[in-house]
């Protein structure tokens, strides 16, 4: 009886080590910093920040990784119409600019707006789709 049972096992464990098929996501994947961020996309692609504050202490770092970027990969930021006196935006090598494969943006909440008023966008020199940053001052 027992080497039935084994031999059951054992065909079903062959069973599913059959050939696997992954798509790899190849989008900007965003986290805010303190999260886990693992080059396999466990990102996502849109992400709001709340904020209680006004001001450089409440700023908020959003990380940046896409999988396939390498360290020539440039990640930009472009500001959204709605932003003007809502937040600012900073990257870690320039103004509007973070460096792959993993960058990083300060996020600067400088007025009260509505949710959904100031959006950024992270493009990639490496091609994907791009992420959207959403910036929610209404609380504070």
């Amino acid at each position: 009886m027992r080497k039935e049972i084994f031999a059951v096992a054992v065909a079903a464990l062959i069973a599913g080590c059959g050939p696997q098929t992954y798509t790899v996501n190849s989008a900007v994947q965003l986290n805010t910093t303190g999260s886990t961020l693992v080059n396999a996309g466990s990102g996502s692609t849109s992400l709001t920040l709340t904020f209680a504050a006004l001001g450089a202490s409440a700023a908020q770092v959003v990380t940046v990784n896409q999988p396939p970027a390498t360290s020539t990969t440039v990640y930009t930021a472009v500001t959204g119409s709605g932003c003007s006196g809502v937040a600012t935006i900073a990257g870690s090598a320039s103004a509007t600019t973070s460096d792959g494969p993993t960058g990083s943006f300060t996020v600067t909440p400088t007025g009260v707006a509505a949710a959904g008023t100031c959006t950024f966008i992270i493009n990639s020199s490496t091609p994907g789709a791009s992420a959207t940053i959403a910036v929610d001052t209404s609380g504070a």
